[in-house]
């Protein structure tokens, strides 16, 4: 005589626990997916407001161009390693502003600084101010990366005979109309391009 197979099946408490462990797991896993993916906007959010930053500072800088008495340096230089103005590089941006320390101060206290944008070994734009003019002249320069991560920072200016990214100031053209700023840089995920052009003030003086 042979006994028959009985196959036990899940109970109702059974099938809810396995439920309820499955909603747990799955829940985890959402939400560690959001957490990451959370995180990763927010650096990738960082890094384009860092771009955006840096070009704010290069712009007000632009805006306050200024000679600078007694010296013989050019008040504006763009050098490119590329002829070509559509070429990616890294260029390297000097020109001279002035400034007022302070809004109440009159302009017997004007300073002029020497303004240096870069491109360092380890990627980073860096901006360098030399004071030339005013209580800290001739004091050691100031450096500080203003952003990291560059892949490409390419400057073209506009001047009487059009776009050029190779110009030095002259006696009769001390600073062009202006500037056409190209920054591309690499995020946590991607990369950004940036391309703004500014108006230079002090190159549509009618004293220039």
């Amino acid at each position: 005589m042979t006994r028959g197979t009985h196959t036990r099946g899940m109970t109702l408490i059974e099938l809810l626990v396995a439920i309820s462990v499955a909603t747990m797991v799955f829940s985890a896993s959402v939400s560690l997916y959001l957490v990451i993916t959370s995180s990763l906007l927010r650096q990738q959010e960082r890094r384009h407001e860092a771009g955006a930053a840096a070009l704010d500072q290069i712009r007000h800088d632009l805006a306050g161009c200024a000679q600078a008495p007694f010296s013989n340096m050019p008040p504006f230089t763009v050098d490119s390693p590329a002829h070509d103005t559509n070429a990616p590089g890294l260029c390297s941006l000097e020109f001279f502003v002035g400034s007022i320390p302070s809004p109440e101060d009159d302009f017997s206290k004007l300073e002029i600084h020497r303004i240096r944008y870069s491109v360092s070994s380890d990627s980073v734009l860096t901006r360098e101010s030399v004071t030339l003019w005013g209580t800290d002249a001739l004091g050691p320069a100031t450096s500080n990366g203003v952003l990291e991560g560059v892949t490409a920072w390419e400057v073209s200016v506009l001047t009487e005979s059009g776009w050029t990214n190779q110009w030095t100031s002259s006696a009769r053209l001390l600073f062009p109309r202006a500037a056409r700023l190209r920054l591309d840089w690499q995020t946590a995920s991607t990369s950004e391009t940036a391309i703004v052009e500014v108006f230079i003030p002090a190159g549509n003086s009618t004293g220039i």
